[in-house]
Protein backbone atom coordinates (compact mmCIF):
# COMPACT_ATOMS: atom_id res chain seq x y z
CA UNK A 1 0.00 0.00 0.00
CA UNK A 2 1.11 3.49 -0.78
CA UNK A 3 0.29 6.70 0.72
CA UNK A 4 1.70 10.19 -0.37
CA UNK A 5 1.12 13.26 2.00
CA UNK A 6 1.58 16.94 0.85
CA UNK A 7 0.75 19.33 3.57
CA UNK A 8 1.03 23.41 3.16
CA UNK A 9 0.31 26.57 5.45
CA UNK A 10 0.79 30.05 4.91
CA UNK A 11 -0.17 32.74 7.57
CA UNK A 12 0.09 35.87 8.44
CA UNK A 13 0.19 37.77 11.81
CA UNK A 14 -0.21 41.23 12.43
CA UNK A 15 1.80 42.37 15.62
CA UNK A 16 2.91 45.21 17.38
CA UNK A 17 6.37 43.62 18.65
CA UNK A 18 8.27 41.02 17.46
CA UNK A 19 8.46 37.21 19.25
CA UNK A 20 5.48 38.34 21.32
CA UNK A 21 1.53 38.48 21.41
CA UNK A 22 -0.10 40.71 22.64
CA UNK A 23 -4.14 41.63 23.09
CA UNK A 24 -5.34 43.30 19.75
CA UNK A 25 -2.99 41.36 17.27
CA UNK A 26 -4.04 39.88 14.51
CA UNK A 27 -3.92 36.27 12.65
CA UNK A 28 -4.65 35.45 9.09
CA UNK A 29 -4.33 32.48 8.21
CA UNK A 30 -4.90 29.68 5.71
CA UNK A 31 -3.97 26.16 4.75
CA UNK A 32 -4.22 23.60 1.93
CA UNK A 33 -3.76 19.86 3.20
CA UNK A 34 -3.54 17.03 0.16
CA UNK A 35 -3.81 13.55 0.64
CA UNK A 36 -2.86 10.42 -1.75
CA UNK A 37 -2.75 6.66 -1.95
CA UNK A 38 -2.74 3.47 -3.66
CA UNK A 39 -3.66 0.10 -2.65
CA UNK A 40 -3.51 -3.17 -4.51
CA UNK A 41 -4.75 -6.65 -2.43
CA UNK A 42 -7.67 -8.33 -1.36
CA UNK A 43 -10.86 -5.78 -0.15
CA UNK A 44 -14.59 -6.25 0.15
CA UNK A 45 -16.78 -4.58 -2.98
CA UNK A 46 -20.49 -4.84 -2.23
CA UNK A 47 -20.25 -7.56 0.48
CA UNK A 48 -18.01 -9.71 -2.06
CA UNK A 49 -14.18 -9.81 -1.64
CA UNK A 50 -11.76 -9.92 -4.40
CA UNK A 51 -8.17 -10.30 -4.69
CA UNK A 52 -7.12 -8.44 -6.85
CA UNK A 53 -8.37 -5.21 -6.29
CA UNK A 54 -6.01 -2.04 -7.32
CA UNK A 55 -7.55 1.40 -5.43
CA UNK A 56 -6.56 4.77 -5.86
CA UNK A 57 -7.48 7.54 -3.84
CA UNK A 58 -7.00 11.56 -3.54
CA UNK A 59 -8.43 14.44 -1.12
CA UNK A 60 -7.62 18.01 -0.33
CA UNK A 61 -8.71 20.61 2.27
CA UNK A 62 -8.60 24.37 1.78
CA UNK A 63 -9.06 26.38 4.89
CA UNK A 64 -8.61 30.30 5.23
CA UNK A 65 -8.83 31.15 9.08
CA UNK A 66 -9.07 34.48 11.06
CA UNK A 67 -7.89 35.39 14.18
CA UNK A 68 -7.99 37.98 16.98
CA UNK A 69 -5.35 38.32 20.66
CA UNK A 70 -7.72 38.84 23.33
CA UNK A 71 -5.33 38.65 25.69
CA UNK A 72 -1.03 37.99 25.30
CA UNK A 73 -1.36 34.21 25.53
CA UNK A 74 -5.02 33.62 24.13
CA UNK A 75 -6.01 33.63 20.42
CA UNK A 76 -9.85 33.43 19.15
CA UNK A 77 -11.13 32.97 15.88
CA UNK A 78 -13.09 31.69 12.93
CA UNK A 79 -12.43 29.65 9.55
CA UNK A 80 -14.33 27.78 6.89
CA UNK A 81 -13.18 24.44 5.54
CA UNK A 82 -13.80 23.08 2.02
CA UNK A 83 -13.10 19.26 1.66
CA UNK A 84 -13.02 17.39 -1.12
CA UNK A 85 -12.49 13.98 -1.78
CA UNK A 86 -12.72 10.70 -4.35
CA UNK A 87 -11.62 7.24 -4.53
CA UNK A 88 -12.11 4.64 -7.58
CA UNK A 89 -11.54 0.64 -7.06
CA UNK A 90 -10.97 -1.42 -10.26
CA UNK A 91 -11.35 -5.42 -9.87
CA UNK A 92 -11.90 -8.13 -12.49
CA UNK A 93 -14.26 -11.40 -12.10
CA UNK A 94 -15.56 -14.41 -14.54
CA UNK A 95 -18.72 -15.62 -14.86
CA UNK A 96 -21.02 -17.91 -17.25
CA UNK A 97 -23.61 -15.61 -19.11
CA UNK A 98 -26.43 -18.22 -20.45
CA UNK A 99 -27.05 -15.43 -22.81
CA UNK A 100 -23.75 -15.82 -24.13
CA UNK A 101 -23.43 -19.31 -23.58
CA UNK A 102 -19.75 -18.76 -22.53
CA UNK A 103 -17.47 -17.36 -19.74
CA UNK A 104 -17.00 -13.68 -19.55
CA UNK A 105 -14.43 -11.80 -18.11
CA UNK A 106 -15.71 -8.11 -17.02
CA UNK A 107 -13.28 -5.17 -15.10
CA UNK A 108 -15.50 -3.85 -13.08
CA UNK A 109 -15.41 -1.15 -10.58
CA UNK A 110 -16.71 2.10 -8.36
CA UNK A 111 -16.10 5.87 -7.99
CA UNK A 112 -16.83 7.52 -5.14
CA UNK A 113 -16.54 11.39 -4.73
CA UNK A 114 -17.61 13.22 -1.39
CA UNK A 115 -17.50 16.95 -1.18
CA UNK A 116 -17.77 18.84 2.32
CA UNK A 117 -18.06 22.91 3.69
CA UNK A 118 -17.10 22.84 7.64
CA UNK A 119 -17.58 26.15 9.69
CA UNK A 120 -14.98 26.36 12.14
CA UNK A 121 -14.72 28.48 15.44
CA UNK A 122 -11.53 27.74 17.58
CA UNK A 123 -9.78 28.98 20.45
CA UNK A 124 -5.94 28.35 20.83
CA UNK A 125 -3.88 28.93 24.29
CA UNK A 126 0.28 29.61 24.01
CA UNK A 127 2.84 28.66 26.72
CA UNK A 128 6.15 30.53 26.15
CA UNK A 129 8.80 27.78 26.85
CA UNK A 130 11.94 29.79 25.85
CA UNK A 131 12.93 33.50 24.02
CA UNK A 132 11.49 32.06 20.71
CA UNK A 133 9.69 28.83 21.56
CA UNK A 134 6.12 28.66 22.44
CA UNK A 135 3.66 25.10 23.21
CA UNK A 136 0.13 25.91 21.93
CA UNK A 137 -3.45 23.94 21.85
CA UNK A 138 -6.23 24.73 19.63
CA UNK A 139 -9.38 23.66 20.66
CA UNK A 140 -11.81 23.02 17.60
CA UNK A 141 -15.64 23.42 16.86
CA UNK A 142 -16.31 21.68 13.00
CA UNK A 143 -20.00 22.27 12.02
CA UNK A 144 -21.20 21.55 8.32
CA UNK A 145 -22.56 19.58 5.47
CA UNK A 146 -22.01 18.23 2.12
CA UNK A 147 -22.73 15.33 -0.08
CA UNK A 148 -21.73 11.59 -1.53
CA UNK A 149 -22.14 10.73 -4.98
CA UNK A 150 -20.85 7.61 -6.61
CA UNK A 151 -21.29 5.26 -9.56
CA UNK A 152 -20.54 1.50 -10.44
CA UNK A 153 -19.17 0.30 -14.19
CA UNK A 154 -18.63 -3.03 -15.75
CA UNK A 155 -17.74 -4.18 -19.34
CA UNK A 156 -16.19 -7.50 -20.76
CA UNK A 157 -12.31 -7.67 -21.64
CA UNK A 158 -10.24 -9.86 -24.31
CA UNK A 159 -13.69 -10.82 -25.99
CA UNK A 160 -13.93 -9.20 -29.36
CA UNK A 161 -17.91 -10.69 -30.08
CA UNK A 162 -19.19 -8.70 -26.81
CA UNK A 163 -19.10 -4.95 -26.87
CA UNK A 164 -21.45 -3.11 -23.44
CA UNK A 165 -20.69 -1.18 -21.15
CA UNK A 166 -23.07 -1.09 -18.05
CA UNK A 167 -23.20 1.82 -15.05
CA UNK A 168 -25.38 2.29 -11.73
CA UNK A 169 -25.66 5.33 -10.06
CA UNK A 170 -25.80 4.89 -6.36
CA UNK A 171 -28.65 7.13 -4.41
CA UNK A 172 -26.99 10.58 -3.87
CA UNK A 173 -26.58 11.21 0.03
CA UNK A 174 -26.81 14.45 2.12
CA UNK A 175 -24.32 14.50 4.69
CA UNK A 176 -24.44 16.70 8.35
CA UNK A 177 -21.25 16.23 10.21
CA UNK A 178 -20.40 18.04 13.56
CA UNK A 179 -16.49 17.39 15.36
CA UNK A 180 -14.94 18.79 17.97
CA UNK A 181 -10.68 18.38 18.77
CA UNK A 182 -7.91 19.56 20.54
CA UNK A 183 -4.48 19.76 18.56
CA UNK A 184 -1.28 20.45 20.07
CA UNK A 185 1.65 22.56 18.32
CA UNK A 186 4.74 24.15 18.54
CA UNK A 187 5.57 27.76 17.14
CA UNK A 188 9.45 28.66 17.16
CA UNK A 189 10.76 32.35 15.79
CA UNK A 190 13.55 32.36 12.97
CA UNK A 191 14.04 35.99 13.20
CA UNK A 192 11.70 39.15 14.17
CA UNK A 193 9.38 38.56 11.02
CA UNK A 194 9.18 34.68 10.47
CA UNK A 195 8.13 31.69 12.51
CA UNK A 196 7.22 28.15 12.07
CA UNK A 197 4.18 26.25 13.31
CA UNK A 198 3.95 22.72 13.68
CA UNK A 199 0.68 20.42 14.68
CA UNK A 200 0.64 16.71 14.66
CA UNK A 201 -2.33 14.12 16.69
CA UNK A 202 -5.35 15.32 18.04
CA UNK A 203 -7.80 14.32 20.63
CA UNK A 204 -11.22 14.31 18.61
CA UNK A 205 -14.61 13.87 18.21
CA UNK A 206 -17.16 13.49 14.86
CA UNK A 207 -20.46 13.00 14.88
CA UNK A 208 -21.50 12.33 10.89
CA UNK A 209 -25.19 11.48 9.77
CA UNK A 210 -25.82 10.65 6.43
CA UNK A 211 -29.21 10.39 5.15
CA UNK A 212 -30.33 9.63 0.98
CA UNK A 213 -31.07 13.06 -0.78
CA UNK A 214 -35.04 14.33 -0.91
CA UNK A 215 -37.16 11.85 -3.18
CA UNK A 216 -34.70 8.57 -2.41
CA UNK A 217 -35.82 6.00 0.06
CA UNK A 218 -33.23 5.10 1.74
CA UNK A 219 -32.26 4.40 5.82
CA UNK A 220 -30.85 7.97 7.42
CA UNK A 221 -27.03 6.61 9.07
CA UNK A 222 -25.44 8.18 12.11
CA UNK A 223 -21.61 7.55 13.20
CA UNK A 224 -20.10 8.44 16.11
CA UNK A 225 -16.30 7.74 17.09
CA UNK A 226 -13.51 9.80 19.43
CA UNK A 227 -10.22 9.00 20.46
CA UNK A 228 -6.47 9.83 19.76
CA UNK A 229 -5.46 10.09 16.52
CA UNK A 230 -1.28 10.34 15.94
CA UNK A 231 -1.49 9.60 12.29
CA UNK A 232 1.19 11.64 9.45
CA UNK A 233 -2.45 13.33 8.35
CA UNK A 234 -2.91 15.27 11.27
CA UNK A 235 0.94 16.80 10.85
CA UNK A 236 1.03 20.55 9.36
CA UNK A 237 3.29 22.43 8.86
CA UNK A 238 2.91 26.23 8.60
CA UNK A 239 5.19 29.37 7.80
CA UNK A 240 4.45 32.59 9.32
CA UNK A 241 5.41 36.33 8.50
CA UNK A 242 5.02 39.07 10.54
CA UNK A 243 3.81 42.59 9.34
CA UNK A 244 4.17 45.60 11.84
Amino acid sequence: MKKIYIVTCVSMLFLNLSAQFEKGNLLIDGSFNWNGGSYDGIRNVYYEEYDNIKSKSNSYTIAPSFGYFVSESLLVGIGISYKYSTSRSEYKEEWYSDYYNRIIEEEMGNVEKNRLFLFNPYVTKYHKLGEKLYFNYTFNLLIGSGSETGYYYSYPINDEDIKYTYYSHDDPIDIFEFGANITPGLTYFLNDKFAVNCNIGQIYYVKNIRKPAEGYNKPETTNENFGMNLDLNTFMLGFQYYIR
